[in-house]
């Protein structure tokens, strides 16, 4: 008999295989119940709605993305927190990359808060926010950004750059403004933000 938790991580499953293979959720709860070989009732247990589905999809995905970020940060020097960005910024495109369906989907919550408001998708998605703030917050106290900088300003900047350059890379076509030669978009999204960190840091250290 299959448990309860492995009834979810089921539905999760199939309904992220359902999201890649047609770009959509599934369209009922019956649908769902069948790609995941559950009944129906399992399903509505779980999810009351389609909408509860991708809420819980969205949540799937930021703690997904929030631990490849993680991961990122602990690779590079434990001593640079300007390293420890651009490792963050490099692991999220990677992430986006070979998840570009589900990077989709979450999307949406990282750029409007009306989605995660009250829920757990909030607590998720600040410890992304917060994760990044700690490096740019560390970066200061060491005088490698300017004292009176606004680092919410910055913040703000980073995000909007990341999911911008993100968003060139998951759909796999080059920034329209973009007139250089790159013809690798990973390699043009790790360009991009690297030239975005150098105006902040100086060049990076060889």
């Amino acid at each position: 008999m299959v448990g309860r938790g492995n009834k979810y991580q089921e539905m999760i499953a199939a309904a992220l295989r359902t999201l890649e293979d047609t770009g959509q959720l599934p369209q009922s709860m019956q649908e769902l119940a069948k790609n995941s070989g559950v009944t129906t009732v399992d399903v509505l247990e779980s999810f009351t709605s389609s909408d509860a589905l991708r809420i819980a999809l969205i949540g799937h995905g930021l703690v997904r993305l929030a631990d490849a970020l993680r991961e990122g940060v602990v690779s590079a020097d434990p001593e640079d927190p300007t390293a420890q960005l651009r490792a963050l910024s490099q692991a999220y495109f990677a992430w986006g990359a070979h998840n570009r369906a589900l990077f989709r989907l979450l999307a949406t919550a990282l750029l409007d808060p009306a989605v995660a408001e009250g829920s757990e998708l909030e607590r998720y998605r600040h410890s992304i926010r917060d994760l990044v703030m700690k490096k740019f917050a560390e970066c200061q106290s060491r005088g490698l950004i300017r004292s009176d900088a606004d680092l919410q300003i910055i913040l703000a900047n980073t995000h909007s750059i990341l999911l911008g350059v993100s968003s060139t890379l998951v759909n796999d076509r080059r920034d329209a403004w973009y007139e250089g030669e790159a013809t690798d978009l990973q390699q043009l999204a790790d360009e991009m933000m690297k030239a975005y960190f150098d105006q902040i840091f100086g060049p990076a250290s060889a």
